[in-house]
């Protein structure tokens, strides 16, 4: 196979998948293979219809080019006279700490943020409209390492070619959009 990888803008939802399944990613991403599921299209319909008690900026699109990466930005919310960015996501989530994916996405976003404002964030937040429940993310220097070091692993895979191994979980598989596509069985 000839490596056309060059240079590549990431997006933050490319990182969130990537973190929730490599292979998933993989399929949808270098494979390009565009299947949805109907907990996609609600998603994009809760993503471009959510209504907060805010203001939403409209359409916040950014792009670096020292983390080579882009984003169309949720939501960024006022809060103690600091605008403070907020992911928002469909599903329902309980957990006592928020999904690692989304908030992998929501680390990417802020470091666009910070780039493009030139401040840093302390936090950021993610609703899970589906359980109502918002976590406020801490962002800690070993948070940035960490998206760092995934960019690069996704870069790596994009560069190489090479399609991830098959981590096959049957709690998430069962329910994947690429299930037929992902050769998990």
């Amino acid at each position: 196979m000839i490596n056309t990888f060059t240079h590549t803008y990431l997006e933050p939802h490319q990182v969130n998948a990537f973190v929730f399944c490599k292979r998933q990613w993989y399929v949808r991403n270098r494979l390009k293979i565009p299947i949805r599921n109907e907990d996609m299209d609600i998603g994009l319909y809760v993503a471009e219809h959510h209504w907060l008690d805010t203001q939403k900026r409209k359409e916040l699109y950014l792009i670096s080019d020292i983390l080579c990466m882009k984003s169309k930005v949720d939501y960024v919310i006022s809060e103690d006279g600091k605008q403070i960015p907020m992911e928002i996501k469909k599903g329902r989530w309980n957990g006592d700490t928020p999904r690692k994916n989304d908030e992998a996405q929501l680390l990417c976003e802020v470091l666009l943020l910070e780039e493009h404002f030139g401040i840093k964030y302390n936090y950021g937040y993610l609703l899970y409209t589906g359980s109502k429940r918002k976590y406020k993310v801490l962002i800690t220097p070993q948070k940035r390492r960490g998206i760092k070091k995934i960019t690069n692993e996704i870069r790596s895979y994009l560069k190489s070619g090479k399609c991830p191994v098959v981590n096959y979980n049957e709690k998430k598989c069962k329910k994947c959009s690429l299930h037929d596509y992902c050769w998990c069985g």
